[in-house]
């Protein structure tokens, strides 16, 4: 009898385990074909060689990361940060470290005016002079395209990318291309020049600033494309404003243009929300991310001064930051804003209202060229030979 019992024990315990053992496979399954259809893009042999090199018991975080290390850059290195490695782009060519130090990949090439927009996983790099484009990921170049004539504005998302070039016997052509590197849209501009672009998050509609002149001054619009169709589906009013850059929101609800004198806010069907007009004799630059726009502006106080203005993608004012420092460039993390000046690097954190304090400050005392955030919060400066980790 209990030799019965014991049989039945041990069968209806191995009947669990199979059932475990086949759930968990399943899982692990499941678990690989979503990596698989996330991560597509960078999975290739060359990479997955690439990155046995690597392999560490460490999860990879930032905060093992605290020493300098060396770099090379020069005065019109374009410096960001991808998924928390460091990229230098500049005219010769692109590299990219991680935050250890340690460099994951070098890439020459000679682009005569270089000029970079990157997602998650990707950098595109298009020469406005020239006629070439590539796109990196973080092992190496998955593309490469040349043009008739110079890429004067591009844009990248997972969905794939677009770009504006020229074509013959027309001011400006639009092409978008799949995240399998095929194009799927067309549109050429017979009577306006297009200045700027964005791909909507879903890949589907694409927002074009479009350019021309009428008796010496401007007549500007913005237009947006749905891909399935030969024609724009929404057009705002002209306007006398020249536009330099436009983007949508991280959700593709909203829209925002930045001109040579204003910052106009429009819902995804471009009616106008509100905008906010600038002294453009004053303006130094502009600085976006996390859907937050910052600029700087030179200051009347007397002495180095530079206030900083910060919107949301809504087109609600933020915040006014006065600095007294020649601000030369911002980095915007999750809850916190840097700043770098001459004289030393500003820390501002946001409170539970929402607003941006001073809550720390660190003197420097040689000159540096960018500052960083990496997904942590935490902050780097680069100089034209290495990169630190600000600790304040």
């Amino acid at each position: 009898m209990n030799d019965n019992k014991t049989g039945n024990y041990y069968q209806s315990s191995s009947f669990i385990l199979k059932i475990a053992r086949y759930i968990v496979i399943l899982g692990l399954i499941v678990f690989l074909i979503c990596c698989i259809l996330i991560y597509r893009n960078d999975i290739t042999i060359e990479n997955i060689q690439f990155l046995t090199k690597y392999i560490t018991l460490n999860d990879g975080s930032s905060h093992y990361y605290d020493e300098e290390f060396q770099v090379n850059t020069t005065s019109s290195s374009n410096i960001f940060m991808l998924r928390d490695n460091v990229a230098i782009v500049d005219k010769t060519g692109i590299a990219l470290y991680e935050l250890s130090g340690s460099k994951l990949f070098n890439y020459s090439y000679s682009y005569s005016s270089p000029a970079t927009v990157c997602d998650l996983h990707n950098i595109l790099i298009h020469d406005i002079e020239g006629n070439e484009l590539s796109i990196f990921n973080s092992f190496s170049r998955v593309y490469s395209q040349k043009y008739n004539y110079g890429v004067r504005c591009a844009d990248i998302n997972e969905k794939g990318f677009a770009i504006i070039t020229g074509e013959k016997g027309y001011r400006s052509a639009l092409i978008a291309y799949n995240d399998n590197y095929n194009e799927y849209f067309r549109w050429l501009s017979e009577d306006n020049y297009l200045s700027a672009l964005s791909l909507s998050p879903n890949g589907r509609n694409i927002a074009v600033s479009t350019v021309k002149t009428d008796n010496g001054s401007y007549k500007c619009s913005v237009k947006i494309f749905d891909t399935t169709k030969d024609e724009p589906i929404h057009t705002t009013d002209d306007f006398d404003e020249l536009p330099l850059y436009l983007s949508y929101s991280q959700n593709g609800k909203n829209i925002y243009v930045i001109t040579d004198s204003s910052i106009k806010f429009y819902t995804s069907t471009l009616d106008e929300i509100t905008s906010h007009k600038f002294n453009q004799s004053k303006i130094k630059d502009y600085y976006t991310s996390n859907d937050m726009i910052i600029f700087s502006e030179l200051n009347n106080l007397s002495g180095n001064s530079t206030k900083l203005t910060g919107f949301n993608c809504e087109g609600d004012r933020l915040f006014e930051i006065n600095i007294n420092d020649d601000i030369s460039d911002v980095a915007i993390g999750k809850t916190e804003l840097y700043a770098l000046g001459i004289d030393g690097v500003y820390k501002y954190s946001a409170n539970q209202d929402g607003k941006y304090e001073m809550s720390a400050l660190v003197p420097i005392s040689k000159r540096y060229n960018s500052i960083l955030c990496d997904s942590e919060d935490n902050c780097y400066i680069t100089s034209d030979s290495s990169v630190i980790r600000v600790e304040f």
